[in-house]
């Protein structure tokens, strides 16, 4: 039995990213969410799988345009080849990643034009790296305080 939801949710995924990529200048990847602590995580084995999103990924990443991950995410952009010399992901995940490069200790990375994070605690900070990156300094530290985000 074919999941058409899965396919649905990829298809949705994959244009809603060809439109960013046309407009805003970046892609990320997310993994999955888990429905219970058993499931297996899919996202990463279809985002790894892709020959779209591996395209994607090496067309931002030619253009110097940003591209970024979360989680155990980060293993597509290694298996597309955009990823960096320094990068963190969920812990373990380096194993199945590349251990060489990999920053245990920070929340997030950025090394050129690729943005990595460790995972579902450390997503506000992402996320206010992203908004750094591209709404600029006095808009990150407005968000950071008002979020009580010093933790990032």
């Amino acid at each position: 039995m074919q999941d058409t939801g899965l396919k649905n949710r990829i298809f949705l995924a994959l244009f809603i990213s060809i439109i960013f990529f046309i407009v805003y200048d970046y892609f990320f990847i997310q993994p999955q969410l888990r429905k219970s602590s058993n499931e297996v995580v899919k996202n990463e084995k279809v985002t790894t799988k892709s020959e779209e999103v591996k395209k994607l990924l090496q067309e931002m990443d030619l253009k110097g345009k940003y591209v970024g991950a979360i989680c155990a995410a980060p293993i597509a952009l290694k298996e597309a080849g955009v990823l960096k010399d320094r990068y963190t992901a969920y812990p373990g995940w380096e194993d199945n990643i590349r251990k060489e490069g990999y920053v245990s200790d920070a929340k997030v990375v950025e090394d050129k034009n690729v943005l990595t994070s460790k995972g579902p605690a450390t997503a506000i900070c992402f996320a206010l790296e992203i908004v750094k990156k591209f709404a600029g300094e006095e808009t990150y530290r407005g968000l950071k305080e008002g979020l009580l985000a010093d933790f990032c």
